[in-house]
């Protein structure tokens, strides 16, 4: 055979191993997408990350499998040694982890961490990028802006809240700006100064709104987000929502399709709706309703809160009352109406998340460690034990 008439067999064979392998993948691309509208799950098992406390049991980031056909968790397994990463998240994209280091000093200068991670979604690897000062005592909160420009932090001890810049392969800048919130609450053993926490976002008008929850204030503080910089600015048309007094605003999240926003309070123990003006971006209050039974008389304070998916029920979780208090949401109006209270099975379920699919939902329980699983019913939201839980040393934060 002469070189000519190899090569064109060689190349023969490359085409037509290129036209098998397109084939291939339009037919596997096929039967999954059949699956998913069929409303299958495209694999048996997926990974759960969950943040911890460390200490003597506890190492840092570990990942569960969980199987959302019937709710079933793996043990847990050690994925990244670092220190206390009680909050996670995500870039937009996939391949990078962030995590808060809740700690008060790093590498011996007052302040707390943010860590940044490569993540291999084919071996399910975490690997430490770089890690850098929060410029502020007890991070406990971050957001990724949804361009996966910028990341914002918020330290709780320190109260105050940070920016970044995320560079292509994930890394953090060092902290671009730092904001100190200024002010008191109503309570003198927790409220003396102010303590950042949750972190939202929501789009204005081409802008980057980001909302900081100040639970020693009593405030949701607002700032644009210009993400090509990372740096912050007062929202004029209206700075600071205010809450009630005393009443320690935790965490805030935004309704995935209508302008309404909603806030959980740790102290008072109340879930509190505002409806968002789309002309000017002003919040307005639409409700409050208590988290716990009228008739419980037990110390309780709130920790997570979640929107369902599908817009139609809100969710927060009780530490004291031990459970997770559901509301089904009035778009229209903000209205909250109670739907009911689950047991987490266990003690002072700082977090919880819901599957993107809305059909599950994880709790974890810090100071019973344990992570357990429920599937939430399509009617009424609430969710409801699917018989499944693992041991964890102090889980405090879950990521699907």
């Amino acid at each position: 055979m002469n070189e000519r008439r190899f090569l064109e067999l060689a190349m023969r064979d490359l085409v037509s191993d290129a036209r098998r392998s397109f084939l291939q993948g339009v037919a596997s691309a096929a039967v999954l997408g059949a699956a998913q509208r069929a409303g299958a799950a495209p694999s048996a098992r997926e990974w759960v990350h969950i943040g911890t406390y460390t200490g003597d049991s506890s190492k840092g980031i570990y990942r569960v499998g969980f199987e959302p056909a019937n709710g079933k968790l793996s043990e847990p397994e050690l994925v990244a040694r670092t220190t206390s990463p009680s909050f996670l998240e995500w870039h937009p994209s996939r391949r990078f982890l962030y995590a808060v280091n809740e700690v008060r000093e790093f590498n011996g200068q007052p302040g707390g961490s943010a860590t940044a991670f490569a993540f291999d979604a084919r071996g399910g690897l975490v690997t430490e990028l770089n890690a850098v000062s929060t410029k502020g005592a007890g991070p406990c909160h971050l957001k990724c802006s949804p361009d996966g420009k910028a990341l914002v932090v918020a330290n709780y001890s320190a109260g105050s809240t940070a920016t970044y810049t995320i560079a292509p392969d994930g890394r953090l800048s060092e902290a671009v700006s730092v904001t100190q919130h200024e002010g008191s609450g109503a309570n003198p053993q927790r409220q003396k100064g102010p303590h950042a926490h949750g972190i939202a976002m929501w789009r204005y008008k081409g802008k980057l709104l980001t909302y900081v929850a100040d639970l020693g204030i009593d405030k949701v503080l607002a700032y644009e987000l210009d993400t090509a910089t990372a740096k912050l600015t007062p929202w004029p048309a209206q700075p600071a929502v205010p809450l009630a007094p005393g009443s320690g605003p935790r965490h805030v999240v935004v309704h995935p399709s209508a302008p309404l926003a909603f806030v959980i309070n740790e102290m008072g123990n109340t879930l509190t709706s505002f409806r968002i003006d789309p002309k000017t971006s002003v919040w307005t209050q639409a409700d409050s309703q208590s988290t716990i039974p009228k008739d419980y008389r037990g110390q309780s304070d709130t920790a997570e809160l979640a929107v369902h998916p599908n817009g139609k029920f809100l969710y927060g979780s009780n530490r004291g009352h031990d459970s997770i208090v559901v509301f089904g949401i009035q778009p229209g109006t903000g209205k909250l109406t109670l739907k009911g209270y689950v047991s987490t099975e266990g003690k002072s379920p700082r977090s919880f998340a819901i599957h993107p699919s809305g059909k599950s939902l994880i709790a974890a329980n810090q100071e019973t460690g344990n992570l357990v699983s429920f599937a939430i019913e399509a009617a009424t939201g609430m969710p409801r034990p699917a018989g499944h839980q693992v041991s964890l040393s102090k889980p405090v934060c879950v990521l699907f």
